[in-house]
């Protein structure tokens, strides 16, 4: 029986030499562009044309199942999908959104191991009153001429099924306020012939809160994390465009409340706890360099309290108007009262190194100001008049060309 034996095992051994052999892992050995270079898309926007490389070996034979990371270069944009395993034809793409800043090329790589190949766009500056929208239209940006940016993150009606909802964080919806930052919108047109930027958050809070960081704000849905870099970058491209002109600009987040007390609350980023100090103590105090006011107080030179509270503060203007506001001279502090301080959005738009930008969450009572829409009409009207005179009591002019510090 082992003559046998030794025979079979040697014919196995034949076999696996002289026969079919198992092919080695392909190597990458080049990454080339198929499609998506060199186009132009409006800034804050993604080009058209997804960036899709291919990765291939020696051979020229593609690659399957090869981890591409596509990485921004230039302009501050981002991608939505990072990295990126090529299909069966060797094949990766992904959306890729222009940065904020209009008029310049910018690149991104496309990279597996240590090859790699770049892309470029060209970003383009929006269309004054046209509507852009995000993807599936969850978010939407009307740009504007004048250097005034407003947002509305809590007013959108969608519950598309493919969000699941947010379980973490308020939930509620701002009733109307969607509406009332359109009438803000459109009184300022009225008085001026120019309109400010307008960004909108089209989904309800159940499914996303752009006024909350991206981890609450989203909960990890990657469709709701899409839409929440689009909304900021929406205002980020807003505020660039505010930037290609002389002077400051200012961000008004526009919100509506719930408490008992029917009156504005105007959110600077300053606590009640702060607010409840003398304006001595105010002027002292160094944490209100962190307030959405300081850099408008370090422009123009006007002292911190008088922009918070005094009698040429936005909240004053507001009172006249018969719009009850806090922080305010008749009311310049909530007390033990809830009160809304600003929140992520103010601080991250309405705060700025370079003195360019002050701003203010507005939260709005919703009787007389936010029920009806007559009311939401009179009181868009009454807003654009108190911004007009806190801006120009302050030496910064709303002119029908632009916002400027006067002289």
């Amino acid at each position: 029986m082992r003559p046998y034996g030794w025979i079979f095992l040697v014919a196995a051994a034949s076999c696996g030499s002289h026969g079919t052999e198992v092919p080695s892992q392909q190597q990458p050995a080049t990454i080339q562009i198929v499609s998506g270079n060199a186009q132009s898309a409006t800034a804050a926007t993604a080009v058209a044309s997804s960036p899709t490389v291919v990765v291939l070996d020696n051979s020229g034979r593609p690659i399957p199942g090869a981890s591409v990371s596509f990485n921004v270069l230039s302009g501050g944009g981002w991608v939505v999908s990072s990295p990126v395993i090529s299909d069966a034809q060797g094949r990766s793409s992904t959306a890729w959104y222009m940065g904020p800043t209009a008029n310049q090329t910018q690149s991104i790589e496309a990279r597996v191991g240590s090859l790699s190949v770049t892309l470029s766009a060209t970003a383009t500056r929006p269309t004054v009153g046209t509507i852009v929208s995000g993807a599936n239209g969850y978010v939407e940006w009307i740009a504007g001429d004048l250097p005034l940016v407003i947002s509305a993150p809590h007013g959108g009606t969608l519950v598309p099924g493919e969000i699941p909802d947010r379980t973490v964080g308020t939930t509620t919806r701002d009733l109307n306020t969607d509406e009332l930052a359109r009438e803000v919108v459109a009184a300022f047109v009225a008085r001026f012939g120019k309109r400010p930027h307008l960004v909108v958050s089209k989904l309800h809070r159940r499914k996303l809160d752009p006024n909350r960081e991206i981890v609450e704000a989203a909960a990890g849905n990657p469709i709701a994390e899409r839409s929440w870099k689009e909304y900021h970058g929406f205002i980020e491209a807003s505020a660039a465009e505010v930037r290609r002109t002389p002077g400051m600009g200012f961000y008004i987040d526009l919100h509506g409340h719930g408490h008992d007390i029917q009156r504005l609350e105007l959110g600077y980023l300053v606590s009640s706890a702060k607010l409840a100090l003398s304006d001595a103590q105010l002027a002292l105090d160094l944490t209100m360099q962190m307030s959405s006011l300081w850099p408008m107080a370090l422009t123009t030179g006007t002292s911190f309290p008088a922009l918070l509270r005094g009698s040429a503060s936005l909240g004053a203007f507001l009172d006249a108007a018969g719009y009850a506001s806090v922080p305010s001279p008749s009311d310049p502090s909530p007390g033990v009262n809830p009160y809304f301080e600003g929140g992520y959005s103010t601080e991250r738009h309405g705060t700025s190194t370079d003195r360019r930008f002050a701003g203010v969450q507005i939260e709005a009572n919703f009787d007389g100001v936010r029920d009806t829409a007559a009311s939401r009409t009179a009181f868009a009207a009454a807003l654009v008049r108190a911004v007009e005179s806190f801006l120009g009591a302050h030496g910064v002019t709303l002119a029908r060309s632009s916002l400027r510090k006067a002289g």
